[in-house]
């Protein structure tokens, strides 16, 4: 099968761009036999007009513009479209919009979109009422240039059908793999027990606010005051530490050493700590799968499909408090039997789901049935 893989956004030869995204799904499309072809990534030029037109907007509110300028999806159309003819692919795939608002090309579209601006601009409205109209304008085009779209959860699926009327045959519900490289990935579980002496919790985030850093804090302090000699690891941000707390800063999974030390925490972890306020899927929560580290979490956004609630973690209420996550945390203090069952399963589904083979394969499937293309 041949695929024109647009990446206009990221690089797909970088596993350290857009969560490593790109990067994963080119190798398991390699994997697979695709013959690939890519184009791309290339920068956001505004003109002159726009350049202008979003100064004057943050003068009068203080949300976003829209991610790109007209100029550059017109210009990312016309590129991929122009290359996408030579090149006579049996689809086109890519993992952003960019190339599609403007696309005039007939050649079939693998559109995979991790959140529905719809959904995230519910939860989270960061864009101002013009610019998220423009930018809703934009989404539509795309979804109605693609065969297949591909999402993240089915919190996405459903906006999907509700609000944009995409038809359930062209969608493809794909849970988030974890995006660490099988050489770090164990072959298997080891011996991991948690008790009130010794318990290691993980948090690993690059917002503070947004992935609720503040809940898993004040989680661990108050199992601290409860006698539970709990630790936390805050990956991914630096911060003040405190008795129990330590902040581990940023490391880059491109650099061996740096990798290397990252997945240390997920092997040093009892439990990932996720409580999101907004969250489109969750990577990391597929990372720590991988380790068999079961993630406490809430149904913000798609987090209810990337944690499987009772067989890869815990999915509370949206917008739970850190007495919930301590209540959770409590109960596997008390049943230790239950918290090994769930490294069990939770490992299981890494390797059923949670991983980019897996992913691959299922894109391919879906494509070969909705376009009656047969896949080499």
């Amino acid at each position: 099968m041949k695929i024109f893989y647009a990446s206009c956004r990221y690089n797909p030869f970088d596993r350290d761009a857009g969560s490593g995204v790109d990067f994963n799904l080119y190798e398991s499309f390699q994997k697979i036999g695709c013959e690939l072809k890519t184009i791309g990534p290339f920068a956001d030029h505004p003109g002159f007009y726009e350049r202008i037109y979003r100064k004057v907007h943050r003068l009068f509110s203080r949300k976003r513009t829209a991610k790109f300028s007209e100029a550059y999806l017109h210009d990312c159309a016309q590129k991929v479209d122009q290359e996408a003819e030579e090149y006579q692919p049996d689809a086109i795939f890519t993992h952003n919009l960019i190339p599609l608002v403007y696309s005039r090309s007939s050649i079939p579209v693998i559109y995979k979109t991790d959140a529905i601006l719809y959904n995230m601009h519910e939860q989270w409205p960061t864009y101002s009422k013009l610019e998220f109209h423009r930018m809703l304008r934009w989404e539509e085009k795309a979804l109605k240039r693609s065969m297949l779209v591909i999402t993240a959860s089915n919190w996405a699926k459903q906006a999907l059908v509700e609000h944009y009327r995409i038809p359930e045959p062209r969608i493809l519900v794909l849970p988030i793999p974890s995006s660490l490289p099988a050489e770090v990935v164990p072959v298997a579980l080891s011996e991991k027990n948690l008790s009130r002496d010794e318990l290691h919790l993980l948090a690993v985030a690059k917002d503070f606010h947004l992935k609720g850093i503040d809940i898993a804090v004040e989680t661990t302090r108050q199992l601290r005051a409860a006698g539970v000699n709990a630790m936390l690891r805050v990956v991914g941000q630096d911060g003040k530490n405190e008795d129990g707390i330590e902040f581990m800063g940023l490391y880059k999974k491109a650099d061996p050493e740096q990798l290397k030390t990252y997945v240390s925490h997920y092997q040093w972890a009892h439990l990932l700590i996720h409580p999101a306020r907004y969250e489109a899927a969750g990577i990391v929560c597929g990372e720590a799968a991988s380790f068999g580290v079961p993630t406490i979490t809430n149904a913000a956004g798609g987090l209810a499909t990337t944690v499987k609630d009772g067989v890869s973690g815990v999915v509370l209420p949206r917008g739970s408090g850190p007495e919930q996550y301590v209540e959770v945390v409590e109960q596997f203090l008390a049943s230790p039997e239950q918290y090994q069952r769930l490294r069990i399963s939770t490992r299981k589904r890494f390797e059923d789901e949670l991983n980019w083979d897996a992913a691959g394969k299922k894109i391919i499937e879906k494509f070969t049935l909705l376009s009656g293309h047969r896949s080499s």
